[in-house]
């Protein structure tokens, strides 16, 4: 397997699985409005729910080359249409929606979704470099 693949595979699972698992345990506590990593402003029991079960998603789908047997390159295809529509839901997130912070108590005094920009920037150019290998 070539390098762009290991390492976006590999970054995939650093960076989703943690957001994933920490999702699927509790969006409010970990992202929510009195976290210092808040994310959202505002959480209803909707906005948890989903948040839990796309967590799952998250944690399972990133870590599914690890543990069940996914070859990286069908995964570096799955990937390119997510960390290209995640790149824009993140843009969105920053620049658009009213409940995405900043946050008086964050742990950095900013909009946390400006942080995943130039993340989903590298893992989409990550992609493409993965999907040109042989």
């Amino acid at each position: 397997m070539g390098k762009y693949t290991d390492n976006l595979c590999a970054g995939m699972m650093f960076i989703y699985s943690f957001f994933g698992i920490a999702l699927a345990i509790s969006p409010r506590l970990f992202f929510g409005p009195d976290s210092k990593f808040c994310y959202w402003t505002a959480m209803d029991e909707a906005g948890c729910w989903f948040g839990r079960a796309g967590g799952v998603l998250l944690a399972f789908s990133t870590t599914a080359p690890y543990w069940a047997g996914i070859q990286k390159k069908a995964m570096a295809k799955m990937f390119l249409p997510c960390n290209a529509l995640f790149l824009l839901q993140f843009i969105n997130a920053a620049f658009f929606m009213k409940s995405t912070g900043p946050c008086a108590h964050n742990i950095l005094p900013m909009n946390m979704w400006l942080i995943q920009i130039p993340v989903g920037v590298v893992l989409l150019a990550l992609n493409t470099y993965a999907l040109k290998e042989k």
